[in-house]
């Protein structure tokens, strides 16, 4: 399968780059419920594995041991959360040198519905993936820091959307309400296009209102300038892919 097209980036109204990729939205009952592009290649999730990786740090008590706060919680089990063996999918090395676990993007936003709403694990291990909720809705910005849709995302919408971006434009995002994930990877890696997707997504589902996407308009339709500071294009989302699912 063809990668979708996500992105346009425009200069005085003419398209000058476009930005393709795949996404999907699963149910935390493991089912997928739209997809756009490719999303059975395997892929490295890299840092959006990060608050699913710290569940361990809950769940075996090194958080309480440690007295690790909402922030050191919020910075950064797999296999159970996306129901399926993830030792079947290579291993590579991150850039910090730990491993670094590959998947389809199915089976990622499988583990996302999962961290979502943690209905179908057991009780020890859902309530380590509340409290990594509670540590990221108390300290969005650890997530990414100032002015990224991630920390705005997470602080804007009181924790209803979870967001974590990961190197090589992979961003996610658990809709705890929903019981939803969304996995996006944009194919060329790079970062400037992946809020727009992402934001296109959930406003086709229909989970934001207006005072949130108001709030997070420079994210929507990011605006170009040069180095005048006048607006010279913009980041958009492409037409007709959200019609492609």
């Amino acid at each position: 399968m063809l990668n979708q097209l996500f992105i346009e980036v425009t200069r005085n109204g003419t398209i000058e780059s476009q930005h393709f990729g795949a996404a999907v939205v699963c149910d935390f009952k493991g089912n997928v419920l739209e997809r756009w592009g490719d999303t059975e290649t395997v892929m490295f999730p890299r840092s959006a594995l990060k608050p699913k990786l710290a569940i361990n740090v809950v769940e075996s008590g090194a958080s309480d041991h440690y007295a690790l706060d909402n922030g050191e919680l919020s910075l950064d089990i797999l296999s159970d959360l996306a129901g399926t063996d993830i030792q079947q999918y290579p291993m590579g090395i991150d850039g910090c040198g730990f491993p670094a676990p590959t998947m389809p993007l199915e089976c990622l936003g499988r583990t996302i519905a999962g961290f979502a709403n943690p209905v179908n694990l057991s009780s020890q291990r859902a309530k380590a993936v509340y409290r990594l909720h509670e540590a990221i809705i108390n300290e969005p910005l650890y997530a990414a820091g100032h002015g990224t849709v991630v920390s705005e995302l997470n602080e804007i919408t009181k924790g209803a959307i979870l967001a974590k971006t990961g190197a090589e434009g992979v961003l996610i995002a658990a809709l705890s309400e929903q019981g939803l994930g969304i996995a996006l990877k944009i194919a060329d890696g790079n970062a400037r296009a992946r809020p727009t997707a992402l934001l296109a997504i959930l406003d086709h589902l229909g989970v934001l209102s207006d005072n949130e996407k108001n709030a997070l308009q420079a994210h929507i339709n990011p605006q170009i300038t040069n180095s005048r500071g006048q607006i010279v294009g913009n980041i958009r989302s492409a037409q007709t892919w959200l019609r492609a699912s």
